[in-house]
């Protein structure tokens, strides 16, 4: 009888440890299940105060001075004397001509020449906002120069899609020019909200590596416009040309900052960007070839010329 009662009581005692055991169990999963409910409250209470996603831009056209001011996010560069006046050269048809280039690499080698054919002369590099020097090439801005101004591309990619250029001039009814200056972009390169702009083909490839992207997997096709095409089409409603923006080469970073140092050290102080821009002054003609432009480079760091598009 006590062996009897001993079991029974063991077995009473272990029902209610289970009891106790799932009772704990029930509770854990409650305040989970709260917890979760509570999580899930929050979350929605969030979306419904968090700001709707902006829409894409809408498709509008820019005015110039808005062209102008996008065009100044990229540099160019010109010639200047010790007065810090732009200095023409003739061209090939003995017109004074004032160019603005592109190209750093050009551009440095345009100074070299300069500097040889005339020592004596205080020459360096001057800086000029891109939308500024735009200005003043096409008329949007007035100016005291006689003569013709110019945007210089790379030349060796500029002879060699001239006349694509001067069609796609032609096409849009505008009048012929005696410049032209391509631009790049690609499509796998923009989204809704930029759409990048590039004024070389080698600025376009290493961007497009940058992005972690191969060399191999460039479209073999880019999209190549005369920028005054493109300006004139940024005047439309065609496209959503906020979105534009232009983009510069790192080379032409470092050509301003040489630039600057330069200014400082040849006149005291250095011209900041996007000031007014100084009077224009023919190339001293100290030497005999004086009446030649300096040479040009050829070969954009070896890269083949841009495909035509």
């Amino acid at each position: 009888m006590g062996k009897s009662k001993k079991k029974k009581a063991a077995g009473s005692a272990a029902t209610d440890d289970e009891l106790l055991d799932q009772a704990i169990a029930d509770n854990a999963k409650l305040a989970e299940k709260r917890a979760e409910e509570q999580r899930l409250a929050e979350a929605q209470q969030q979306m419904q105060q968090a700001p709707a996603s902006e829409p894409p831009p809408a498709k509008a056209a820019l005015s110039p001075e808005a062209i102008i001011e996008k065009l100044n996010a990229v540099p160019t560069f010109c010639l200047l004397n010790g007065d810090q006046n732009i200095v023409s050269m003739e061209d090939g048809e003995g017109e004074e001509s004032c160019a603005w280039f592109t190209d750093a690499d050009e551009a440095r080698e345009m100074l070299k020449a300069a500097k040889a054919q005339n020592p004596d002369v205080p020459l360096h590099m001057g800086v000029t906002p891109l939308g500024l020097a735009f200005a003043l090439a096409v008329g949007w801005a007035e100016s005291i120069f006689v003569g013709n101004m110019r945007l210089q591309g790379k030349s060796s990619v500029v002879s060699q899609m001239s006349h694509m250029l001067q069609q796609q001039l032609e096409a849009q009814g505008m009048e012929p020019s005696t410049w032209h200056l391509p631009v790049f972009c690609c499509d796998e390169l923009s989204s809704p909200t930029v759409m990048p702009v590039f004024l070389s083909r080698a600025d376009l490839v290493a961007a497009w590596i940058t992005s972690g992207r191969s060399r191999e997997s460039l479209p073999p096709n880019l999209a190549v416009i005369d920028l005054r095409v493109l300006v004139s089409q940024m005047q439309t409603d065609a496209f959503a040309w906020s979105t534009v923006a232009f983009v510069g080469s790192p080379r032409s970073v470092e050509l301003v900052r040489e630039a600057k140092t330069s200014s400082a050290l040849l006149t005291g102080h250095g011209q900041p960007g996007g000031a007014p821009m100084p009077p224009v002054a023919p190339m001293p003609s100290s030497s005999s070839n004086a009446d030649e432009p300096p040479p040009l480079l050829s070969d954009d760091h070896g890269e083949s010329p841009p495909p035509l598009a």
